[in-house]
């Protein structure tokens, strides 16, 4: 049966409107579960209409992590760990623990929270006027909530002074999403540097009026 509301925009094709026949043609020699053009259209839409959804039921107020929310915070870490060098054995995430504790107590480490779960955090440190980790929940992210939790820190920092902060190189599939948001923030690319054994690049936020001649 011919599907005449089929999203595919290949409309002059002879199987347009028909996904089981597009698949037969296309796939036949596959394991029969490649999706069809129209399906991954539909596919797509979905995934972006659950986004939706989820950022409309956030209330996106960025606070101050408190020591009591340290639980939740590493639920989180943890399921993003794998995308943190640093972060690879169960000793590393208890140093990491302890590190979320102290920025906590100075004040440096903000979140957006949901009920009890938390969706993104950020450290920052106001003496080496820098952003030194940022993570949200793989269900949250293209939310907005990094972008928030980035102009909130930012905030706390001096920004007479250069702001810096380390992410992944431009070659890394990890670096896309991060480098393309602290760009949009202003910072530069900097310096290549390694931490923890892992290629990263340094981004520099100038002050405003500088002048990279000078």
């Amino acid at each position: 049966m011919s599907n005449m509301n089929c999203p595919c925009k290949r409309t002059k094709c002879e199987r347009h409107g028909n996904c089981d026949e597009c698949r037969a043609y296309h796939h036949g020699k596959s394991s029969g579960i490649s999706l069809t053009r129209c399906e991954k259209l539909k596919k797509k839409e979905e995934k972006r209409t659950d986004r939706q959804g989820r950022k409309e039921t956030i209330v996106m107020e960025v606070i101050y992590g408190v020591p009591s929310d340290i639980d939740s915070w590493m639920c989180l870490v943890n399921n993003v760990s794998w995308n943190f060098p640093g972060l690879e054995t169960q000793e590393k995430l208890e140093e990491h623990r302890e590190t979320v504790l102290r920025f906590m107590n100075k004040k440096q480490a903000l979140c957006v929270k949901k009920g009890n779960e938390i969706l993104g955090v950020i450290l920052f440190s106001r003496g080496h006027n820098m952003i030194c980790c940022l993570a949200v929940s793989p269900e949250y992210r293209q939310c907005g909530i990094a972008a928030k939790l980035l102009e909130k820190a930012l905030g706390e920092l001096n920004a007479d002074k250069d702001i810096t902060v380390s992410t992944f190189r431009e070659n890394d599939e990890k670096g896309i999403a991060p480098r393309a948001l602290y760009k949009k923030f202003g910072f530069v690319e900097d310096e290549l540097i390694e931490e923890f054994g892992y290629p990263n690049q340094k981004f520099v936020l100038h002050p405003k009026g500088f002048d990279a001649k000078e």
